[in-house]
């Protein structure tokens, strides 16, 4: 080879390597921020599948994502600087807050309540037609599945039981996780006669026929005040050190995830939406997983909206105070972000 011939290899390769240099560099400079979610379902539907389409990237964010299925969980790892972004009901929160959390509700997330009541199809409902509340005195006696003691979940089902005079005394509440744990624990192994819990259990439910559905809060249904919770169902939480101490970076987010609002909700994208879950949601072995995952998702994504509904928010910690189910009144203004999307 000449010496022109090498020259030309030499420089050809300080050049690939500046540009990896760059590329690296770049990336590096991306801010790295972790989401909590939920395994087994959607999860923070806007940050994931911001994720997916690269919007983190353009916006300079490494997202990263850690499954932890309770809202008590998510907050104590936001408080202990594991994760960023907490993703729960407010009443986890306001009991958090009373406690002493430093956190804010920075933006919306699932305006609905996000569970569903199942029950194992071979128990005795014999109030099952009749619908909410009547139903729900069915699960006198049972064993209760909940994501976890002391969740949102088993505080909106404590509050639905509370509809037809039943207490914690007159059931049995087992932790049993997500879905992904739960459907099995009731189905398969029947450790539990009911469970509450995230879609998509209901529709696996009506696939499999192996469990019913009591009421779906999801979809609206239950307690007349579930109406009045819509659009603050779960938030967005960020401790108030996070916000303060880089406001830009918490524009930034803000104006991602509304962007990535606008996409995945235009009917076009369905199909790239159902895409990006099929690994996070497989249904491999489930006959007619596809159209499943399909109905499902088509459904949540109405539920997703970054607005934060102040009136909502306001309706949840009140009636959350007056069933008990936190023990002082919360300054709601010093728990939502200023700049919160309303």
């Amino acid at each position: 080879m000449t010496k022109t011939g090498k020259l030309k290899l030499l420089k050809g390769a300080v050049a690939t390597l500046g540009l990896s240099l760059a590329v690296s560099a770049a990336a590096a400079e991306n801010e790295t921020v972790t989401f909590g979610t939920y395994g087994g379902t959607t999860g923070n539907m806007h940050a994931f599948l911001a994720d997916k389409e690269g919007l983190c990237e353009e916006y300079g964010f490494d997202c990263q994502f850690a499954v932890l299925n309770t809202g008590p969980l998510q907050l104590q790892a936001m408080l202990g600087g594991s994760i960023d972004v907490g993703y729960f009901v407010p009443e986890v929160a306001f009991g958090g807050i009373n406690r002493g959390a430093d956190i804010q509700a920075g933006a919306g997330g699932v305006a609905t309540q996000p569970y569903v009541v199942v029950a194992r199809s071979d128990i005795e409902l014999p109030n099952l037609d009749k619908g909410y509340p009547e139903n729900m005195i069915d699960l006198k006696g049972k064993t209760i599945g909940v994501p976890a003691r002391g969740s949102g979940a088993e505080l909106l089902l404590m509050r639905m039981l509370a509809d037809v005079g039943l207490t914690e005394d007159d059931v049995t509440l087992v932790g049993v996780g997500g879905p992904g744990t739960a459907l099995p624990a009731l189905t398969v192994g029947k450790q539990i006669d009911a469970m509450i819990n995230f879609p998509p259990s209901q529709h696996i439910c009506n696939a499999s026929g192996a469990c019913v559905k009591i009421v779906d809060p999801s979809q609206g249904e239950g307690p007349e005040v579930i109406t009045g919770m819509i659009g603050a169902s779960v938030p967005m939480w960020f401790t108030r050190d996070f916000i303060e101490s880089d406001p830009a970076r918490m524009d930034k987010l803000i104006e991602m995830m509304a962007e990535m609002e606008v996409w995945m909700t235009a009917p076009e994208n369905l199909d790239a939406v159902l895409d990006h879950y099929m690994e996070w949601i497989p249904f491999t072995s489930m006959k007619g997983g596809d159209e499943l995952r399909r109905t499902w998702i088509e459904a949540e994504l109405n539920n997703y909206r970054m607005a934060l509904s102040r009136d909502a928010f306001k309706t949840i910690h009140d009636h959350a105070l007056e069933n008990g189910l936190i023990d002082s009144a919360v300054d709601l203004d010093a728990a939502v972000y200023s700049k919160a999307p309303e």
